[in-house]
């Protein structure tokens, strides 16, 4: 069983095109936020609910399968990268159990691009991908229950015709269906309209450009578990720090990476 991911500074991945990182957050807040810096985070769409992962120090959203327990992105770089049909999508996903039309990750609008792990429409288990104005499901493997155990999934497109599924790095499906995308509206993470994800979610990455199969290789390996000590990470600033009464600083405006609270200088 492959464990909770530990979330890796976009930078220092070693994959160009990076426009969004959505990781682990302050609990109980109501925002996901971009670890990217770029500023393209996710606005709760209701009530949120987080969990902590002391091994790693991570604190990360909880899906239920109920409305109103995810989050949206509105950002037109995020939102219209479909139209390109060069873009790509990884992240980590514990399914609580197999079931139907509970979606991780969603570009929404007239048209819907959907991605469902542990899905079981038409098998088992496995992934299912649905994209409207291309034909609907063009990506669904019947394959094995994936409740409970972490697993990485990516999602590549690199043509209008061209389109690649991965699991922990394997490719598990392609699809050379065509169509005239979107237009979308917003980006989802946790849902998809009513459609919400049971289970939880973390290092949530969109780029701009197809990735190769070293790429999604690479970036499995590198988020894979690791303790945040075995690797030196470079602080970044995401939001402008706030330190609050007593001289704590929220734990995520000094580098996004570490979410443990830390104490100013006197």
């Amino acid at each position: 069983m492959i464990r909770q991911p530990f979330i890796l500074d976009g930078r220092r991945s070693g994959v160009r095109g990076l426009v969004g990182l959505w990781g682990p957050g302050p609990a109980g807040g109501g925002t996901l936020f971009d670890m990217s810096g770029m500023g393209r985070h996710g606005a709760t769409a209701g009530t949120t609910e987080w969990a902590a992962d002391g091994e790693r120090r991570a604190i990360i959203p909880v899906f239920d399968g109920t409305l109103n327990r995810h989050f949206v992105v509105s950002d037109p770089t995020i939102r219209d990268l479909p139209l390109t049909y060069n873009f790509a999508v990884c992240f980590w996903c514990l399914r609580d159990n197999v079931g139907t039309e509970h979606a991780a990750l969603a570009w929404s609008g007239t048209d819907d691009l959907l991605i469902y792990p542990n899905d079981n429409v038409e098998g088992s288990g496995g992934t299912r991908v649905y994209w409207r104005d291309l034909g609907g499901t063009i990506i669904n493997e019947t394959g094995p229950d994936l409740s409970v155990e972490w697993h990485h999934h990516a999602w590549v497109s690199s043509a209008s015709n061209a389109h690649r599924s991965y699991r922990d790095g394997v490719s598990i499906g392609t699809s050379g269906a065509s169509g005239t995308a979107g237009p979308f509206s917003e980006f989802q993470i946790g849902t998809f309209d009513t459609q919400e994800l049971e289970g939880r979610l973390n290092d949530v990455r969109v780029y701009n450009r197809a990735l190769s199969v070293a790429e999604i290789q690479h970036i499995f390996q590198k988020t894979r578990a690791v303790p945040y000590s075995d690797i030196a990470m470079q602080p970044r600033q995401v939001f402008k720090a706030a330190a609050a009464p007593g001289g704590t600083v929220n734990p995520f405006s000094m580098g996004a990476i570490n979410p443990l609270c830390g104490k100013l200088a006197s």
